[in-house]
């Protein structure tokens, strides 16, 4: 979960930065373990049409240092992972209104797609 907020540098040009908490799932020597941290990062969305918008964003990801649970035991190992993670993304979203016009219903869908990078092995 995070906050935005941002400047707009232009009318359909928005440079923000976010924080917040998260979350990931840390697998190491055949052992999983969810570990939590937070994560801050910063970006620019591009309003390219009245429906249409663009993004570009960093976020630098900090989970716990914390043992890894033995699959079967439940105790902590000693193998102590502390992971620090490099996010760069890019997206494009739809946002469209729907209901009646002069309706007084306002009901946004957001279709939003992310371009991730594959993570190496």
């Amino acid at each position: 979960m995070r906050g935005r907020a941002g400047y707009l540098i232009t009318p359909t040009l928005l440079l923000y930065g976010t924080a917040g908490f998260a979350y990931g799932d840390v697998t190491a020597f055949q052992r999983s373990n969810t570990s939590t941290g937070w994560t801050a990062g910063g970006g620019a969305e591009w309003l390219f049409s009245p429906n249409w918008s663009a993004k570009v964003e960093y976020l630098y990801v900090d989970l716990d240092s914390s043992g890894i649970n033995g699959a079967y035991t439940g105790w902590q190992l000693g193998n102590n992972h502390h992971p620090q993670i490099n996010v760069v993304r890019a997206g494009v979203e739809l946002s469209l209104q729907l209901g009646r016009p002069g309706s007084g219903c306002r009901q946004v869908l957001i279709v939003r797609v992310e371009f991730l990078p594959r993570p190496q092995n």
